[in-house]
């Protein structure tokens, strides 16, 4: 009986554990009512009767690319330096819709050394608009009181079309972009919000997708008959 020899020109390489068993939860202890308070003061400050505010489920992107490979899916040249989350789809109907970016400071905690937050197009997976970590320092401190050292813990951000401030990232239109027409996306096309976390301190390798606590994002979309 003949012995079929296989060729093994690139081996798997003994993986990096990503757990820790130090989840967010646990480094910062009173997060939940802190997230739950965040979100409220949030909706205080953006809410109002032009408006419909809807939370987005934030969920995992992609598989790690061992897994892909196996299983035959593409996983859009997925690295285990990171962690992807996203939300599920949505669409701006109206230049006054807006998105807020919240969660977890990923660097206070260790979990990063550095995260963003990106505006896609669900078509063409084509992020348009980003926000990186160190733009998110300070970001939560007008939602808690003055001088409240849980604060940095935390971020907020806005995702628009127009805007100013220091936590305003603008999202460009498709149509007529000087760039063109992929460095943008245009109302009524299905976008969606990608989280990336880049190496955990501690293992140097992406963090376990539950060992941090995952990002959210509220869209605000304003009432047709409010639409000018």
């Amino acid at each position: 009986m003949r012995t079929i020899k296989t060729n093994h020109p690139w081996p798997v390489p003994t993986l990096k554990i990503r757990e820790t068993c130090k989840t967010e939860f646990i480094l910062l202890p009173n997060a939940r009512n802190e997230l739950n308070y965040l979100r409220y003061k949030i909706l205080e400050k953006y809410y109002s009767k032009e408006y419909e505010a809807i939370d987005l489920n934030t969920n995992l992107w992609v598989m790690e690319s061992f897994e892909g490979i196996l299983m035959d899916v593409n996983v859009l040249g997925e690295s285990r330096d990171a962690l992807y989350l996203r939300t599920n789809s949505f669409e701006l109907k109206s230049d006054d819709d807006f998105v807020i970016t919240y969660g977890v400071n990923h660097t206070q905690t260790g979990k990063a050394v550095y995260y963003n937050s990106s505006f896609y197009g669900a078509k063409k997976l084509n992020g348009v608009s980003v926000i990186y970590s160190p733009d998110c320092e300070g970001s939560a401190n007008e939602f808690f009181p003055k001088d409240c050292e849980v604060a940095n813990n935390y971020y907020v951000y806005k995702m628009a079309r127009k805007g100013r401030g220091d936590c305003v990232a603008i999202i460009p239109y498709s149509t007529g972009n000087p760039k063109g027409a992929c460095y943008g996306v245009n109302n009524y096309q299905e976008a969606f919000i990608g989280f990336r976390l880049y190496l955990n301190q501690e293992t140097l390798v992406g963090p376990a997708p539950y060992d941090v606590i995952w990002d959210q994002a509220i869209l605000f979309r304003k009432k047709r008959y409010c639409q000018h």
